[in-house]
């Protein structure tokens, strides 16, 4: 079909969907064997974001060279044809003629019909260059009318104004096609959509007018509009079998699983948000199908997708490792956290960073080539591995699913270990005295052990997700127990919880499945996580990757603000109890920011004398679980009296400490050195008073009532030293 064929088209002025763009048709026209036609149609049908290739490409480049779209089209449908992640497809060598061939077919099936010119949509356009001397064509990707493209429109728009644009979008498509005005003013701070306020208004006002996006009544939430979605994502309407869904509410796109519900009764599938006054932080809203009177709520548990019924519940099958490359939440940053939103630099110096290798020959099959050590994954890209462990229901997964939202969903993933239980068959029965009177088989079966776990598949999947996302979160009550995952973690953050408020949140779940048997969380579950608890204690000493926090007590009675609390307090109160070395800088990185100007470090070493006698050496002890949550109490009333503080770091040293050794290495950062010098101080006051650390100092001139040296606690070490 020539350009002038297309210029003659009449193309109406209205806007018609167009789900008439069929991959197999397309790939009919390509001269190759009707093998590798099915080979890329199958492959093609892994993927659920192939929308993110079209938006970088032409958006940043609205018109580019028919030759370079070829060459970059087809080899993003080489890439699908190869499993490999569309990321890794300016890896893939392919010929001019594969190139020229597949354009072809390309603007042949999409601008025709039956043979004849359509004329109600045509997304691509071959143009002749204007210019003599480069006398090579255009491409240039249309909506559903010759004046309606985004794509033109965007061209006039100035550089950071486009660069908001993209922004914008790949938060939407990232998410349930929403963002907010906040998350929109936060990023025009920052190259390179750098946009004065007023400007930024006025481009959101005229791209609001024109119907690529609309907002709320408040003008606080921004919403990807169906045109958007008609001239940016025609890919998406390709026909895949059963992989192409559209929300029977809104009738969009729905290219992403996370935040979606579907019917187990007629399988029709919603954006959670589109029901009405549903919100995606509770899973106890009931929204109805429109379909049929089935009852349904949305829970998300990693890569499944629950659907409880008033009946039970039943669980949607977890997808392949090659089904969905990315995870979507509703990311809405913290404009204060520019430098906050990565692992590696809220953990500096704490923090192993995994490294993985992503070879051009190696799929996303990793029981194929399973690495064997760490070293095995060093390579280009690195990845932070968080773990999230500790007790049963002490809101591990809703930690996790914040700290995705916080850190982006696009560079972030979520990996349960529930996912990787083994079956009852499998397991090994406890034969405990109370569960022959308790339950109906006589025995217990024994899911709180780490030889329940299939372990092995646990480790690939983590490496597997290492190469995809900048940021991996590992959540399981027994992530501490299996040395095969606490190796490839960079940081572990175990959550504690008492006996009481753990059984009460246990009886309130309806959702296990086995449920639980009478008697199994006192004679079974509890018993086990005190075990676990204590092996973690035991390894936190010599492992400066673990810490804990207690979370029997949230300091507020609402459920939000709890969980933004306890994110603040991992990423910010860095409180370690160790048997190693203390390193005042490893501290003071752990406290830095680019938005403060001071860092305040107190560095408490060992003297060889107190109270006219020579000191050989102090030892230090404590138990753990207590001093760990007095010092978190200690971080949150340095930063009732001192707001501007930023970050906390507390280090103690337990054990031997000779002369000359730090024991204690306490910093805080701020943006004014008066806030950090005074926050340091009255840190170290408070460690002396109230902290249940107790110190022992040995002598070695003479015995002192009958022993050679005496122990003493902080505050009557405090004491001692008014």
């Amino acid at each position: 079909m020539s350009d002038d064929e297309h210029d003659e088209a009449d193309m109406s002025a209205e806007e018609t969907p167009h789900g008439d763009f069929d991959l197999q048709v397309i790939l009919g026209n390509f001269s190759l064997e009707p093998s590798k036609f099915d080979d890329i149609l199958k492959a093609a049908k892994q993927f659920g974001d192939p929308h993110r290739f079209l938006i970088n490409k032409f958006i940043l480049e609205p018109t580019m060279s028919r030759k370079k779209m070829n060459y970059l089209f087809t080899k993003y449908v080489t890439t699908v044809k190869e499993k490999k992640h569309p990321e890794a497809f300016m890896k893939i060598q392919i010929t001019s003629e594969e190139s020229k061939e597949l354009s072809r077919s390309i603007v042949k099936t999409m601008n025709t019909a039956n043979g004849k010119i359509r004329n109600d949509f045509r997304p691509w356009r071959f143009v002749p260059s204007t210019d003599e001397k480069t006398p090579n064509e255009y491409v240039t990707m249309t909506g559903c009318s010759r004046n309606s493209s985004i794509i033109s429109e965007a061209s006039e728009l100035t550089k950071s104004e486009r660069a908001l644009f993209l922004a914008i979008l790949e938060e939407m498509m990232c998410g349930d096609g929403t963002v907010k005005m906040s998350w929109i003013h936060s990023i025009i701070q920052r190259e390179p959509h750098k946009v004065p306020g007023p400007k930024c208004d006025m481009f959101m006002a005229k791209m609001t007018r024109q119907k690529y996006f609309s907002m709320d009544d408040d003008r606080e939430i921004v919403e990807i509009s169906p045109r958007t979605i008609i001239e940016l994502e025609p890919w998406l309407r390709a026909k895949f079998s059963e992989e192409l869904k559209l929300c029977e509410l809104c009738r969009r796109i729905i290219s992403r699983p996370i935040y979606t519900a579907e019917c187990n009764k007629c399988q029709s599938t919603y954006h959670f948000n589109c029901f009405k006054n549903a919100t995606v932080i509770s899973n106890q809203d009931s929204v109805e199908c429109s379909k049929c009177p089935e009852k349904i709520t949305l829970d998300e548990v990693n890569d499944q997708i629950v659907l409880k019924k008033a009946q039970g519940i039943s669980r949607a099958p977890s997808r392949s490792a090659t089904a969905s490359l990315s995870r979507s939440a509703s990311a809405v940053p913290d404009p204060s956290a520019s430098n906050d939103a990565a692992l590696d630099d809220s953990d500096a110096g704490t923090a192993n960073q995994t490294t993985v290798k992503e070879e051009e020959d190696d799929d996303l099959d990793m029981s194929k080539k399973p690495p064997k050590t760490i070293k095995e994954l060093m390579a280009t890209r690195k990845c932070n591995v968080f773990a999230l462990a500790g007790c049963t229901n002490s809101g591990k997964s809703t930690l996790a699913k914040e700290f995705q939202r916080y850190f982006g969903a696009a560079d972030t993933t979520i990996i349960n270990q529930d996912e990787f239980y083994k079956t009852e068959n499998e397991v090994e029965k406890i034969y405990h005295p109370a569960a022959k009177t308790l339950t109906e088989q006589g025995y217990y079966w024994s899911f709180d052990e780490k030889e329940a776990i299939n372990v092995n598949q646990f480790k690939e999947r983590i490496i597997e997700k290492s190469k995809i996302y900048k940021n991996v979160i590992i959540d399981g009550n027994m992530i501490t127990e299996m040395d095969e995952i606490v190796e490839l973690c960079g940081r572990i953050v175990v959550l504690t919880l008492d006996i009481k408020t753990c059984r009460r949140r246990r009886e309130a779940r309806t959702d296990y499945v086995p449920p639980d048997t009478p008697g199994y969380f006192d004679n079974v579950a509890f018993p086990a996580y005190l075990r676990h608890l204590e092996n973690a204690r035991k390894r936190s000493r010599t492992d400066s990757r673990i810490t804990f926090i207690d979370v029997s007590e949230p300091r507020f009675s609402d459920r939000n603000e709890s969980i933004i609390d306890f994110r603040e307090q991992i990423l910010n109160d860095h409180i370690k109890l160790t048997d190693e070395e203390l390193k005042v800088n490893v501290v003071d990185q752990l406290v830095s920011h680019p938005s403060c100007g001071a860092i305040s470090t107190f560095n408490g070493v060992t003297r060889d004398n107190h109270a006219g006698r020579d000191v050989v050496h102090l030892s230090y002890d404590c138990h753990d679980l207590m001093a760990y949550k007095k010092l978190r109490g200690i971080c949150a009333e340095i930063r009732t009296a001192f707001p501007d503080v930023k970050k906390i770091a507390i280090f103690h040293r337990l054990g031997r400490v000779d002369v000359g050794e730090s024991s204690v290495v306490i910093s805080t950062s701020s943006p004014h050195r008066k806030t950090a010098i005074e926050a340091t101080g009255r840190c170290i006051d408070l460690l002396k008073d109230h902290a249940p650390i107790f110190k022992y100092e040995e002598y070695s001139n003479g015995e002192t009532k009958g022993t050679k040296g005496t122990w003493k606690s902080n505050v009557e070490d405090s004491q001692q030293n008014c």
